[in-house]
């Protein structure tokens, strides 16, 4: 705009350049575009999606992560952590040799709840496995999961029994709305799997409870104890 008057534009050329990790969140401010100049914000989430490697697009439902180190996997606790965040969901998936998790939660970000939402908040993986945040533990240095090399270091299959029990946790909560389990616990030597249920005496025996919910704690602990004779 140019005072009163708008000005006309024949053409517009986007480029993108990154020089460090950013965020956008552009559900909104795509919309803004697009209401300014027709096409344009289509053409920046175009370039976003192409060119950005640096970026976490922050107008998405779901964040799929599937990462090599726990920093990485902390720089993604952060941002759907975050007052800006959107993520309603959070599916991680993680395997060591001959072991998976495969996790999918509701992260505390500051859009990703529906205040209309009944029952329990699901965990994320972060928050059953507090290990993988914790900065002071060595790094794996194997090679990446996504390099040939890794096959001497990894299971051939492992990655395979993770991606298909992750689809299934999205078909079993697009297609019926509802899970029963949020996630499983995979050992190849072993030949076992076992689930991860809705369920807060579950999430107590991974050591995480909601806050403010000391009473379930010992109810928790009460049931444990009784189980366990």
């Amino acid at each position: 705009m140019r005072g009163e008057r708008q000005a006309a534009y024949a053409q517009l050329d986007v480029y993108w350049c990154e020089y460090r990790e950013a965020e956008w969140a552009v559900g909104e401010g795509l919309e803004a575009l697009n209401a300014a100049m027709p096409r344009l914000g289509a053409t920046v989430l175009q370039v976003l999606r192409e060119q950005s490697r640096h970026v976490y697009p922050l107008f998405t439902d779901l964040l799929i992560s599937c990462v090599d180190s726990r920093s990485a996997r902390g720089a993604l606790h952060r941002i759907a952590w975050r007052d800006t965040s959107r993520y309603r969901y959070w599916l991680d998936l993680g395997n060591t040799e001959a072991t998976a998790q495969v996790v999918l939660g509701q992260p505390e970000g500051g859009r990703a709840l529906d205040p209309r939402a009944t029952g329990p908040r699901l965990p994320c993986v972060t928050e059953l496995f507090p290990e993988l945040l914790d900065d002071t533990a060595p790094e794996d240095n194997q090679p990446s999961c996504s390099v040939r090399m890794s096959l001497a270091s990894q299971g051939l299959f492992v990655n395979d029994v993770a991606v298909r029990f992750a689809a299934q946790l999205l078909y079993e909560l697009f297609s019926r709305g509802r899970l029963v389990q949020h996630g499983v616990v995979v050992n190849l030597d072993s030949k076992r799997a076992g689930p991860i249920e809705v369920d807060p005496r579950t999430w107590a025996r991974f050591g995480f409870f909601h806050a403010g919910s000391e009473s379930n704690q010992s109810e928790s602990r009460t049931l444990t104890e009784a189980e366990a004779e």
